[in-house]
């Protein structure tokens, strides 16, 4: 039994000795013969293939954002006129805001304002609501035929003011080194008139112009106007004449639609007395000169 034990160990020896000889050797057999077809598959060992390499998935490209659009800017919009005044109290101090004129249309009217401690001053116009806002010397761009002086003064004047300045306001502005201060607002209110009443200003005025031309050729020099009053087609105005010791005081009538001046009359003075009186209704302005030049010193 032992020797039968021993013999089949032996056995399994031998045939584990075979397989291990012939795993990766070939034999004499496994060799190929010249010219004999050969299939190499069966001695190839395939190659393992590798799990291929993941690619890393493209980087998602950024999702553009619009920029937003730039808000526009608004237009600026014009400081509006202060109904009262508004008073710089620590520099500019008002102490006198402009009155409201009411004058027929191609009259003139005048404006006064005044402060303490300012720099400068400038004046300025706006309509009734203060859509509109304009420098005050401006004013002939915007109504044709109006004049105005003292822009830059504490004194503005318009002249031959149209009717379309009707409900228009003036202020002021005062600048000083802690800022501006403006004065109340004056209204300017405009009469209508016909254009026979305007054509009798302008020749009136006119007239006055050449009779005080005249007058100084006879030594006489002529103060401003003390009336001036127009009926449809005529002008009334009262002039003052000095020379010397000498006063007349005259009043004119106007035609435009004849071009003609009538003096009215004309009262003189020698010093403080009356010297004379005269009527000169229905005559010419020869005999008004004549009296002028009767006045000698």
């Amino acid at each position: 039994m032992k020797k039968k034990l021993s013999l089949i160990l032996a056995l399994i020896l031998v045939l584990s000795l075979t397989a291990c000889g012939k795993q990766n050797r070939y034999t004499s057999s496994d060799i190929p013969q010249e010219g004999e077809a050969v299939d190499f598959s069966s001695y190839v060992t395939p190659v393992s293939t590798a799990a291929p390499i993941a690619t890393a998935a493209p980087t998602q490209a950024p999702t553009a954002t619009a920029t937003p659009a730039p808000t526009a800017t608004p237009a600026p919009t014009a400081t509006p006129v202060a109904t009262s005044a508004v008073v710089n109290s620590g520099y500019v101090t008002i102490t006198k805001s402009p009155t409201g004129e009411t004058v027929d249309a191609g009259g003139s009217a005048a404006f006064v304002a005044y402060a303490n401690n300012f720099t400068s001053i400038k004046w300025i116009i706006a309509n009734s609501d203060s859509s509109l806002i304009y420098d005050a010397d401006a004013a002939p761009v915007y109504f044709s035929g109006v004049g105005v002086s003292g822009q830059g003064t504490s004194f503005l004047q318009f002249t031959n003011i149209p009717y379309e300045m009707d409900g228009w306001r003036v202020q002021a502005i005062f600048y000083g080194t802690g800022g501006p201060a403006y004065t109340n607002v004056a209204t300017i209110r405009v009469n209508a008139v016909d254009s026979d009443q305007i054509a009798a200003k302008n020749y009136a005025s006119e007239v006055r112009s050449s009779i005080a031309s005249n007058a100084s050729s006879y030594g006489f020099s002529t103060s401003a106007m003390q009336s001036y009053d127009y009926y449809s087609k005529l002008g009334d105005f009262q002039l003052t004449l000095t020379k010397g010791n000498w006063t007349v005081y005259a009043e004119f009538i106007t035609d435009y639609v004849n071009d003609n001046c009538y003096p009215l009359a004309a009262t003189v003075y020698s010093g403080s007395s009356l010297s004379s009186d005269y009527t000169l209704a229905s005559q010419t302005m020869t005999s008004f000169y004549t009296l002028l030049s009767s006045l000698t010193t």
